[in-house]
């Protein structure tokens, strides 16, 4: 392993072999039902789990991010791009620079913006021709 290691590679790499685990496990483990998840650094020792179906919208506040869930936020240290690339493109969409949505926690959609939760969410120019 090559140190210093960034902290967005170390968490790839992470999900990428808890990934590989589950794959290869038995036959009893895919009878439970797998909630996908991520794991986010809160603290500078404290790694959070948080599930994806839980996760309503992630706000870029410059190099950080503020990520709603349904019951909680969080601020991180990491960028909305780097972020945005880990997470299932299926689900995820971003929506403006500052943004990216659960595509499937949208209540509506009106002109350029879209309500989650009951707070409307801007689409930027360049984002626009993604949702038509």
């Amino acid at each position: 392993m090559v140190k210093p290691i960034s902290f967005p590679r170390f968490l790839k790499t992470a999900n990428k072999i808890r990934k590989i685990n589950t794959l290869q496990n038995s036959p009893r483990q895919q009878t439970i039902p797998n909630k996908p998840y991520i794991f986010i650094k809160i603290d500078k020792k404290k790694m959070k789990k948080v599930f994806l179906a839980e996760i309503l919208v992630i706000e870029s506040l410059k190099d950080y991010l503020k990520i709603t869930t349904t019951t909680n936020r969080y601020i991180i240290h990491q960028t909305l791009f780097s972020f945005t690339e880990q997470l299932p493109q299926n689900k995820f969409m971003q929506i403006h620079r500052s943004y990216t949505i659960a595509v499937d926690k949208i209540d509506t959609i009106e002109g350029n913006s879209v309500e989650i939760a009951g707070i409307r969410y801007p689409f930027g120019r360049t984002y626009v021709w993604i949702c038509k």
